[in-house]
């Protein structure tokens, strides 16, 4: 335990010093604050051989934004009773929300872009893509997918694979039944 004491120094009377009495242990003032600014310097200067270790989190947060946009669809499927995707475009890094127009009389339905601040275009990280993703529909390593959801809160299953520069991975999962979303990271491969 550290000890910060002030004795009052013989030679002057009535004043007191940042000195240590005679036979008294603790740290002065000074010594405190020395080694405090030490400790300062060496850390600055040691984070520029450690960028491992923050690059980790920028993969991590983008797998948990894209979860977000993820269940953001969910809900609004369920609220608004209409089917909603969210669509990955891997060359761009991009995902985004759209709707299904509820009078589309088309072969293949019609999805517009939504335009709320929450199911606006996003942009993955820099460093960080979108490597693969696999729905029923088969496995894909670029261009333009989705998932969609339902109305009655099920969803497309559908597995995504998010990597950084180091090659770590994040996976983010869709389950059927439920559209729950979950994210998985793994370590950095061999």
């Amino acid at each position: 335990m550290m000890i910060l004491r002030t004795g009052k120094n013989e030679s002057s009377e009535g004043s007191f010093c940042l000195s240590r009495p005679l036979g008294k242990s603790g740290f002065t003032l000074i010594e405190l604050t020395l080694v405090i600014v030490i400790m300062g310097i060496l850390f600055t200067l040691s984070i520029p051989y450690f960028p491992g270790v923050f690059g980790g989190t920028e993969l991590g947060v983008a797998a948990r934004d894209l979860a977000g946009t993820l269940l953001y669809a969910r809900y609004l499927a369920i609220t608004e009773g209409v089917d909603q995707r969210v669509n990955y475009d891997l060359n761009r890094k991009q995902y985004w929300i759209s709707k299904r127009e509820k009078e589309s009389l088309a072969e293949e339905d019609i999805y517009n872009r939504r335009k709320t601040s929450l199911g606006r275009t996003r942009t993955l990280p820099r460093g960080v893509r979108i490597k693969d993703f696999a729905t029923p529909r088969g496995e894909f390593s670029g261009g333009i997918g989705y998932t969609t959801f339902y109305p009655n809160g099920s969803a497309e299953l559908s597995f995504l694979h998010l990597v950084n520069k180091e090659e770590s991975i994040h996976t983010v999962v869709v389950f059927r039944a439920t559209g729950r979303v979950k994210t998985y990271d793994y370590e950095k491969n061999p």
